[in-house]
């Protein structure tokens, strides 16, 4: 398609000032609560472990999964996802 490749290069370019927004976006650790998912065939903990650098109070969650965890393992996905939700309500 007309674009595509500009698209797509364009991603890679972002990169770097992505890079730079992160750093000074992390010099104030976040105040909010974060979840942390990941699946124990690709990122397992490590989401987790990046977001303990970013926010105060972080909750994580490895599931027996891959990447796409909302396609891989949906209801577990929705019940943790509801749980931590339900927790900070009350």
């Amino acid at each position: 398609m007309p674009g595509g490749i500009r698209s797509m290069l364009a991603v890679r370019r972002a990169m770097l000032v992505d890079a730079e927004q992160n750093r000074e976006a992390a010099r104030t650790k976040l105040d909010i609560p974060v979840l942390a998912l990941g699946g124990d065939a690709f990122i397992g903990d490590r989401n987790e472990a990046q977001m303990r650098l970013l926010a105060h109070d972080v909750t994580g969650h490895v599931f027996e999964a891959g990447h796409d965890l909302a396609e891989e393992v949906p209801d577990e996905v929705a019940d943790v996802l509801l749980t931590f939700l339900n927790d900070r309500l009350t």
